[in-house]
């Protein structure tokens, strides 16, 4: 039940605590309890906040219970289909004893940013360019490059922000570059296999590239769709 309500897409935009706690699902897997002792509980990032430049304990008593303003923008989120779940298997340490449990954890999906793109910039996307987006930035590297690189944007813009710094930019960059990048390629899927190359931002411009020569008016819808959404105008 979602006891606070919220304007989801300005609360992403305008909220530090939106925008931070819409990162944290965004990256990787978690859950409320989780996020909540990572943002406000854990004292490293308080000393970090504060300025104090004294290690830290690495020792916290972690809380329980999320707090309400994680739970309700997860609450809120997950009723309108934004969060997928899974269920892992871990091993947890009780009582000097290894045992496996399952979990449940929460990762955003991409259907925040399309509903964005539709209620804010009139933009639509298909479902072949859903599936494109939705493999392409499903890896957690690549989720967690977006944050990093685009820290003080929002999550809308900072998807956007990548995509066309990594995929559409660099399409049109000399071809040497692309050479040393198919080098690259050849050596990673020598080394760890043919799975890497998803697994990887260069794999996943080899994704884009292939998709564009199977079907080039698709990824060319695509790319005006992203950069309208910007703001910018091909």
């Amino acid at each position: 039940m979602v006891r606070k309500k919220y304007d989801w897409i300005d609360d992403m935009q305008k909220s530090i605590v939106g925008n931070t706690i819409s990162k944290m699902f965004f990256v990787s897997a978690t859950h409320s309890t989780e996020v909540t002792n990572k943002l406000y509980i854990d004292p490293r990032n308080k000393q970090h906040i504060k300025g104090h430049s004294q290690k830290p304990s690495r020792f916290f008593k972690q809380v329980t219970r999320p707090y309400p303003a994680v739970l309700d923008r997860y609450n809120l989120w997950k009723s309108k289909g934004f969060i997928d779940h899974f269920s892992l298997k871990e091993k947890i340490r009780r009582y000097d004893k290894y045992h496996e449990e399952r979990n449940d954890y929460w990762r955003l999906n991409l259907n925040f940013f399309y509903e964005y793109c539709k209620e804010k910039r009139n933009i639509e996307f298909t479902n072949q360019e859903k599936e494109i987006l939705n493999k392409m930035f499903d890896p957690a590297i690549i989720r967690n490059q977006i944050v990093t690189e685009n820290f003080y944007d929002s999550l809308f813009n900072a998807i956007l922000k990548y995509y066309v710094k990594h995929y559409f930019m660099r399409e049109y960059i000399p071809k040497y570059f692309l050479r040393n990048y198919k080098a690259k390629l050849q050596k990673i899927v020598k080394e760890k296999g043919k799975k890497a190359i998803e697994y990887n931002p260069i794999g996943n411009l080899a994704i884009y590239l292939a998709w564009k020569k199977k079907n080039p008016s698709i990824v060319l819808g695509l790319d005006e769709k992203m950069l309208k959404t910007l703001g910018i105008c091909p």
